[in-house]
């Protein structure tokens, strides 16, 4: 039985690319390339920063943002991929910020820091998931309880 790709529920022959290579990597940004069936100066199917679905059979297997378009000239002729970022692209762009909510009212971002004390990233992520359970967004009794341990402060 064949595989059926699917990219943002479109085959890749749709969006004039074959299916690359999936590199995946601990800790790091797994790289989702796809060559493109086309001149390396036609028009590129997806945006930058667009979000990439890929689905095996009807199921997500690789989600991602578009990271940047490759163009290779060579004398036998030029080549383009598009490479996708899956999660760990968008979270190396992302800067550390605490969420501060008043009142109801607006969202505002400051640094990790608070009364002159850093935060860790586990304490940033235990007060977003506390505030989160509060307004009934999580369901999970181990979420509850995750939220509700306290960790070490950074000296």
């Amino acid at each position: 039985m064949a595989i059926e790709w699917l990219i943002n529920d479109e085959t890749p022959e749709h969006w004039g690319v074959t299916l690359g290579t999936l590199t995946r990597n601990n800790q790091a940004v797994d790289v989702l390339s796809l060559p493109i069936n086309r001149a390396a100066d036609a028009v590129v199917p997806f945006d930058y920063d667009q979000v990439i679905t890929l689905k095996r059979d009807g199921e997500p297997y690789f989600r991602g943002r578009v990271m940047s378009r490759v163009v290779r000239g060579e004398a036998a002729g030029d080549t383009m991929a598009i490479e996708v970022g899956g999660p760990w692209w968008e979270l190396s762009r992302m800067p550390y910020v605490k969420l501060t909510l008043e009142a109801e009212k607006t969202y505002r971002y400051r640094y990790s820091v608070v009364d002159g004390a850093d935060l860790t990233s586990l304490e940033m992520l235990q007060i977003v998931l506390t505030y989160a359970v509060g307004k009934g967004l999580a369901s999970s009794s181990r979420r509850s309880r995750m939220c509700s341990q306290s960790s070490p402060r950074r000296a």
